[in-house]
């Protein structure tokens, strides 16, 4: 644990977020996830996606912690529990390609505490249900650069061997520094057995979904909450995961753990009025 909290300290020194921002200084491997190896996106390539800047206490002091989202309806963004765990308040960044939300067409909406909806059975020490909403004080709208993805149906089937992807603004390295452009990487689902050998006591198949790590081209500590969106032929996307957790080193191989959108779809169904696809 000493090595981890070190190794988020280094990372601190070397990210350049915005002025007002910092790191939290936490394990890399319990907070947020980045795009590693990744393709920069164009503008309104991936709608759906939010940039969250969230207000945090740690140690008695505000510090700033960066995480992704998706925006599944005009009010509602989906993200990882861990994200907003603890979370005083935030920004909520929908259809910038850019760290600096210069498109036009982007929104930009301040959300306080109340907003927050964490799953009930999340756990900080297992990252069971790893899982949270955003409610939006005021719905966006749409537009070319700012639209919702689809929930996956209940019956979505075997995800294992198809190809999703991934997306957000990524380190360019364990050293490196956040990309200015958002990025993304199409990635193998994988076998549940290759995420249980290697997060043995945190892995479960029934709410995770494994995804491929290989070739040092993964997530990598930033970019928590995340989506992992199986595309679809006419362009339009499918969210099948929530980026939760992976190696300390996001460029050892090993493989990325995701929260698995079908196990959850009942509790977004009963805290939302987002509906479900038949």
């Amino acid at each position: 644990m000493k090595s981890f909290v070190l190794l988020s300290m280094l990372v601190i020194a070397a990210v350049a977020l915005p002025p007002e921002w910092q790191r939290d200084g936490f394990p890399l491997e319990r907070f947020e996830k980045r795009i590693i190896g990744g393709q920069i996106a164009a503008t309104g390539q991936f709608p759906y996606y939010a940039r969250l800047m969230l207000t945090k206490r740690r140690f008695g002091r505000i510090v700033g912690s960066l995480c992704g989202g998706s925006l599944i309806s005009n009010r509602v963004v989906l993200t990882a529990a861990h994200c907003v765990d603890q979370a005083l308040s935030g920004l909520v960044y929908v259809g910038s390609s850019t760290i600096h939300s210069t498109e036009t067409a982007s929104v930009t909406i301040k959300v306080e505490k109340t907003a927050f909806i964490i799953h009930e059975g999340w756990n900080s020490l297992s990252f069971s249900n790893d899982i949270a909403l955003i409610l939006l004080p005021r719905p966006v709208q749409f537009n070319n650069v700012v639209k919702p993805v689809n929930l996956p149906k209940a019956n979505e089937g075997d995800l294992v061997g198809r190809t999703g992807v991934i997306s957000g603004f990524g380190l360019i390295g364990n050293s490196g520094g956040p990309a200015q452009e958002l990025r993304y990487l199409p990635r193998r689902i994988m076998e549940p057995k290759y995420c249980n050998s290697a997060y043995p006591t945190r892995f479960s198949s029934s709410s995770h979904v494994c995804v491929d790590g290989s070739y040092a081209k993964s997530a990598c500590p930033g970019d928590s909450g995340g989506p992992l969106v199986l595309e679809e032929a006419n362009g339009s996307g499918i969210l099948v995961g929530l980026t939760s957790f992976g190696s300390m080193s996001c460029e050892m191989g090993y493989p990325t753990v995701y929260t698995r959108i079908t196990s959850y779809l009942n509790w977004i169904n009963q805290k939302t009025d987002t509906s479900i696809r038949n």
